[in-house]
Parts: structure tokens; C-alpha cells; sequence
């Protein structure tokens, strides 16, 4: 595709002409340019099935990618030294990412487009707070209601989702 004529007889620069040779770039971008080879040792496999594994490889790397992130979910820094403690720690951090992962497959149901980590920024924000009133006789018991706290309108309303409207005593 790129032609090369060298003169060693002329000096500096001059020496070397090159340019584009469109016929071999018109037959390179019809035959060659934007396809793949596939080799697979799945034999048994269809087209369709092996096609469809290979597109989902980059989802099994950003879940690999997650596992790796500073901020969330991630499964390093371990402070553990005994086995059993390290498959503890490993099976936390990989159950979070499979909640992590339900939560963010109900997100997207009501069009929420980021990431697994913008989204657990997001809801991160949310801040529910357990308000006390004095009881309306003496030595009664104060009464609890929950607020939430002002926050973005895209994690208020997947809170509201989440979420059910009569909560529980306790949020942790």
C-alpha cells in the first residue's frame, strides 16, 4: 500500500519519495481491513454461539477490571494470612459484585447508562437519616420516622425503586 522510491544520488530529504498506492488501499479495506479470525477448538459449537462468546469477552474483562477497582468492590488489599480467611474475604468481595451486578441490571431497566461504578458513587450520595420526636405525652416513647436527605433526582428515584416505602426499624 505504501510505495517507497529511494535516490541515492540526491541529498537530505530528497533522497526518499513515498506515497499511497490507492488501488492496493481500496483492496486492503475491501478484504483484509476490519475483520477477524476467529480459531476456536469448539467444533460443536454453532457460528452464532461462538460469535456471541467472543463479543461477550469484554464483559468478563471489565468484570475482571472491577475487581481490580480502588474505589469499589475491590478484592485486593487482603490482610488475611490463612486460607480460610483469604476464601472468606475472595467469596465477600465476589457475592458484593454479584449484588452489585443485579442492582445495576435493575438500574438499567429504568434507563440508567453508566457504569457499575457510577453507579455505586451515585447511590453512595444518598443519605437516609432517622429523625426523633418527642412523644406526644410525657414518658411515651420519641417517635422515629426516616428523611432522605436532599439529593440528585436520578438517585432519588432509584432509591424510591430499591427500596420498599414502609422501611424497616433499621437501615444500615
Amino acid at each position: 500500500m505504501l510505495q517507497i522510491e529511494y535516490d541515492p544520488k540526491r541529498h537530505g530529504a530528497d533522497r526518499l519519495h513515498y506515497w499511497i498506492d490507492e488501488a492496493a488501499r481500496s483492496q486492503l479495506e475491501r478484504e483484509v481491513f476490519g475483520k477477524r479470525i476467529l480459531i476456536t477448538d469448539r467444533g460443536d459449537w454453532s457460528d452464532e454461539q461462538i460469535l456471541l462468546t467472543y463479543r461477550g469477552q469484554s464483559e468478563v474483562e471489565e468484570t475482571f477490571r472491577q475487581l481490580k477497582d480502588d474505589e469499589h468492590l475491590a478484592v485486593r488489599p487482603e490482610y488475611h494470612w490463612t486460607d480460610h480467611k483469604i476464601h472468606l474475604h475472595t467469596f465477600c468481595c465476589l457475592l458484593a459484585l454479584l449484588l452489585g451486578r443485579v442492582i445495576e441490571l435493575e438500574a438499567r431497566q429504568f434507563h440508567y447508562r453508566h457504569g457499575l461504578s457510577s453507579l455505586l458513587e451515585l447511590l453512595g450520595t444518598i443519605r437516609l437519616a432517622m429523625v426523633l420526636r418527642p412523644a406526644g405525652k410525657k414518658g411515651g416513647r420519641p417517635r422515629c420516622e426516616w428523611m432522605l436527605e436532599q439529593s440528585e433526582p436520578e438517585a432519588r428515584r432509584l432509591f424510591e425503586h430499591h427500596v420498599p416505602p414502609q422501611p424497616p426499624f433499621v437501615y444500615t
